[in-house]
């Protein structure tokens, strides 16, 4: 089914600019309902007494719904807390991130062509959006896939020089650029630092060699390789290492 359907992932929206505050308040509802509820049966009957009689002041009020809103506020401490954890650890929340930074990119660099000749015969009117570039994200494992169309639009060169402005705004480090028929998909790996791996960690297999958790070099694809780095950086030993993993292997 390749040839006739190619899935590429999440297309980018124009809602995906607030999507974090979307994920953010449905984490966030269980607990407000519950509170709520709670705080219904609590103080329906204080209040109620406090009418009958009269004496429904702001400062006895204030002091009832001091409580509910203290705990509603650290529920929502709780869900921050719990979607930086995930960011950091490059979870499901870094994958949303990635969406709204993609679509706040597409706003700010104004990647949209909107029918100006609509909006001069009606100024009433808002200008309608006639091109908005197709851009799809993808996550699978440690590496995410980023597609831009190769359309012909008025953005193209631009889409083209994208790989390392992508790797500073979505903190990831690129992998490979390739062209696919109507599409330019750029290759990132996530988490690079908790990737890696010591020399000495490295395995050899059948023409391919290990470089962190989940890149393996591919020898009999890619045989020349350049190291670089400071002095007494550790290029002497890590040569030395893989030309023993070689001849291992």
């Amino acid at each position: 089914m390749d040839f006739l359907f190619v899935y590429r992932g999440i297309r980018i929206r124009p809602f995906h600019k607030h999507i974090n505050s979307i994920y953010r308040l449905l984490l966030w509802t269980p607990f407000l309902l519950v509170i709520s509820f709670a705080c219904f049966k609590w103080l329906y009957n204080p209040v109620n007494h406090l009418l009958k009689q009269g004496e429904l002041n702001v400062f006895p009020v204030i002091r009832l719904f001091m409580l509910p809103i203290l705990i509603l506020a650290l529920s929502y401490i709780m869900v921050c807390m719990f979607w930086q954890w995930s960011f950091k650890r490059n979870g499901f929340f870094s994958r949303v991130d990635h969406r709204t930074r993609l679509a706040k990119m597409v706003h700010e660099n104004q990647w949209i062509i909107y029918d100006n000749q609509r909006k001069k015969r009606d100024s009433r009117k808002k200008a309608k959006v006639i091109y908005r570039p197709k851009i799809f994200y993808r996550k699978k494992k440690d590496q995410i896939a980023i597609y831009f169309p190769l359309d012909g639009n008025r953005f193209q060169r631009e889409f083209e020089e994208l790989s390392s402005r992508l790797e500073k705004v979505l903190f990831v480090d690129g992998i490979e650029t390739t062209r696919e028929k109507g599409y330019l998909k750029f290759m990132f790996a996530t988490g690079a630092r908790s990737n890696r791996i010591s020399v000495t960690e490295m395995q050899v297999k059948p023409n391919r060699i290990q470089l962190m958790k989940n890149i393996w070099w591919r020898i009999d694809k890619v045989s020349h390789c350049l190291i670089t780095g400071g002095t007494n950086g550790g290029k002497s030993v890590t040569r030395s290492q893989l030309k023993r993993l070689c001849t291992v292997g």
